[in-house]
């Protein structure tokens, strides 16, 4: 999935680079998402995973545009 595949990722920097990485995700399974709403709706994401203390992945999920952090 996306959202492991971003952990990896985060994982992979930290370990390597000693760095932090905070990703946003987004999974949509409406395809009537513009790439706006998906750009905005996966900076929504980066910005929840910074809010909740930086180094993390959080993704949001679409469903005919109601979307929720997972």
């Amino acid at each position: 999935t996306a959202q492991g595949r971003a952990e990896q990722l985060r994982d992979y920097v930290q370990k390597n680079m000693e760095l932090t990485v905070s990703v946003g995700v987004i999974t949509s399974l409406n395809s009537s998402l513009t790439t706006q709403d998906m750009l905005k709706y996966s900076d929504e994401a980066l910005y929840t995973a910074k809010r909740l203390g930086k180094n993390q992945v959080k993704s949001l999920v679409s469903v005919d545009k109601n979307m929720g952090v997972v």
